[in-house]
C-alpha cells in the first residue's frame, strides 16, 4: 500500500515524464489479479479528489491503458460516478474506456457565459506561452469564426473562475531544477498549467451547452488536451543497442564523426539509422547533444547552401489521429524550403508532431519523433504501437520501428540543447530499400553536434556547433 501510494502521489508531480511512467505502472498493476483491486480502489479514490479538469482525465487515462493493453479487462462499473471535474475530454476517455457506461460525472462547477465587459488578466496573458501552449487560443479562435461567440473571452474567464474554485498551493519546481536554476530549462506541468487546459475544456463546454457547438466537435477540439498520444502511450524506455557511446575523445569534427560513425554502429542492429537524436552526458559540465538523419543525394557532396543544423528539420510533418485510437496516420508533407543547389538531395526520415499533442510526452516530442519519410509528396505512412516501440508500414510493407531510452535521465537539462532523453528511427532492410527507391544516388547522414563546455556549475555553458557528413556504409 506504501508503494501504491507513493506511484499515486507521483501522478502529481510536475515533471510530465515521471506522470507517464507511473501511468504505465499503474495501469500494469490494474491488470495483475493480485493488484487489481488495491490499485483500481486507490485510484477511484484519488479520481473523486481531482478539481481541475484535466486531472480527471489523467486518471481516467491509467484505466484506458489497461483497456488498450488487454480487451479483456473490464473497469469498475462507478468509474463515472467517482467523476469530479468532468468535460468533453472525460467523456470520450470515459466512453472509449467504459462502453456501457451511463454516468458521466460531475462539472466542478455550473457553466457560466462570459460577461460582456470582463477583460483578460495579466496573468492569464503572462502565462500563455509559458505554462500553457499558445494552440488552446488557436484552435478557439479558429471556431469562434463559425459561431460567432466570444470563445477566447470565455477562455480568460474560465481562467480567472479556476483560481477561484481552488486556492493556490504555492507549488514551485525548483527542487527538480539543477543549480544554478537560471541556465537550466525543462518540461514541466504547474498548476498554472492544469488551470488553462481546464479553462479550455470548461469554454468547449459553454460552447456545447450555450452556443451549439455539436459534440462531436468539442471531443475532437479537447484532444489538443490530451495528455497522452495513443499511439505512443505505451512506449517503453528502449535503447536502440545495449553498447552507446558514452564519452567523447575530443571535439574536433574529425573526432565528432567517429563518434558519431561509432553510434550509428552501435544502434543500427539488423537495419539502418533512419534519424536519431541524443544527449551523450559526460558530465553536469560536459554535455554533447547530437541529431542526424539519412539522406539521399545524388552525390556524396553536401551541397554548401545547405545548413547540417537544419538538415533534420527540413521537412516538417504531423501525425494525424482520431479519437483514441491507436493507430495513427503520417502525410509526406510538401517540399522543405531547400535552396537551389540542394535540388535532389531528400531525408529519408523527418520530424513529425501529433496532432493530439500529449502534453505528457513533451520531453519526447521536443526531441524528436521521427517518421520514414517516402519520395512521394502526399503519400501516407501508417503508424501502430507494436510492442514498446512505433512502427511504420507502407504498402503492406514495415518500413520502421521508432522508440526511446532515458539513460542519465533528468527533468531538467541545460537551455541551449533538448531534454536529456534521446530518440531514434531504425529502418528495416525492406524499408530502407523502398525508401531509397531504385534510382542509383548516395546514401550518408548528415549530422549536428552541439558541444557544451564549462569549467565550473555556476559559469556560463561555452557553446560549440559542429556539423559533418558520414556515408551510410
Amino acid at each position: 500500500m506504501d508503494e501504491l501510494s507513493l506511484l499515486i502521489a507521483r501522478l502529481r508531480w510536475p515533471v510530465p515524464s515521471v506522470r507517464w511512467w507511473v501511468m504505465q505502472e499503474l495501469a500494469q498493476l490494474i491488470l495483475g489479479e493480485q493488484t487489481r483491486n488495491q490499485t483500481e480502489q486507490a485510484l477511484l479514490n484519488d479520481l473523486s479528489l481531482r478539481q481541475f479538469e484535466t486531472e480527471a482525465v489523467e486518471v481516467l487515462l491509467v484505466f484506458w491503458l489497461a483497456k488498450s493493453k488487454s480487451k479483456e479487462y473490464v473497469p469498475p462499473a462507478q468509474l463515472g460516478e467517482r467523476i469530479m471535474a468532468r468535460s468533453p475530454l472525460s467523456d470520450l476517455v470515459l466512453r472509449e474506456t467504459c462502453a456501457n457506461t451511463i454516468v458521466l460525472g460531475k462539472y466542478s462547477a455550473q457553466s457560466e457565459v462570459t460577461p460582456v465587459d470582463f477583460e483578460p488578466t495579466q496573468d492569464f496573458i503572462a502565462a500563455e506561452g509559458v505554462h500553457f501552449p499558445r494552440i488552446l487560443r488557436s484552435a478557439l479562435s479558429d471556431i469562434e469564426v463559425r459561431l460567432w461567440e466570444p470563445l477566447q473571452q470565455q477562455f480568460a474567464f474560465e481562467w480567472h473562475a479556476s483560481k477561484q474554485r481552488v486556492s493556490f498551493q504555492g507549488q514551485t519546481i525548483d527542487f527538480f531544477l539543477e543549480s544554478p536554476r537560471e541556465q537550466s530549462t525543462g518540461q514541466f506541468f504547474t498548476q498554472l498549467s492544469a488551470r488553462a487546459r481546464s479553462a479550455y475544456l470548461r469554454t468547449l463546454l459553454v460552447a456545447q451547452e450555450h452556443w451549439g457547438l455539436p459534440q462531436a466537435i468539442a471531443e475532437r477540439l479537447s484532444l489538443v488536451t490530451l495528455p497522452l498520444d495513443p499511439s505512443t502511450a505505451w512506449l517503453a524506455s528502449l535503447p536502440p543497442s545495449a553498447v552507446f557511446p558514452s564519452s567523447l575523445p575530443a571535439t574536433g569534427e574529425h573526432q565528432l564523426g567517429e563518434f558519431v560513425r561509432d553510434a550509428l554502429t552501435a544502434a543500427a542492429g539488423d537495419g539502418a539509422v533512419g534519424a536519431m537524436s541524443w544527449t551523450t552526458f559526460i558530465s553536469n559540465d560536459e554535455q554533447v547533444d547530437t541529431t542526424l538523419a539519412l539522406w539521399w543525394g545524388p552525390s556524396s557532396v553536401w551541397p554548401a547552401s545547405l545548413r547540417h543544423e537544419d538538415a533534420a528539420n527540413i521537412y516538417a510533418g504531423t501525425l494525424y489521429g482520431s479519437g483514441l485510437s491507436c493507430g495513427s496516420k503520417f502525410v509526406v508533407p510538401e517540399h522543405g524550403n531547400l535552396p537551389d543547389a540542394a535540388s535532389g538531395f531528400r531525408p529519408l526520415a523527418c520530424r513529425t508532431h501529433p496532432s493530439r499533442y500529449g502534453y505528457i510526452q513533451a520531453d519526447l516530442v521536443t526531441r524528436g519523433l521521427f517518421a520514414p519519410i517516402l519520395p512521394i509528396h502526399g503519400a501516407t505512412v501508417a503508424a501502430e504501437p507494436w510492442g514498446e516501440l512505433l512502427q511504420f508500414q507502407a504498402d503492406c510493407l514495415t518500413l520502421g520501428h521508432y522508440g526511446y531510452w532515458n539513460t542519465n535521465w533528468y527533468p531538467s537539462h541545460p537551455k541551449e540543447i533538448r531534454p536529456r532523453v534521446g530518440t531514434y528511427l531504425r529502418l528495416t532492410a525492406a524499408g530502407l530499400a523502398y525508401l531509397a527507391g531504385d534510382s542509383k544516388g548516395h546514401l550518408f547522414y548528415a549530422w549536428h553536434c552541439r558541444y557544451l563546455a564549462r569549467a565550473s556549475s555556476y559559469e556560463e555553458f561555452t557553446v560549440t556547433d559542429t556539423c559533418g557528413v558520414v556515408p551510410w556504409k
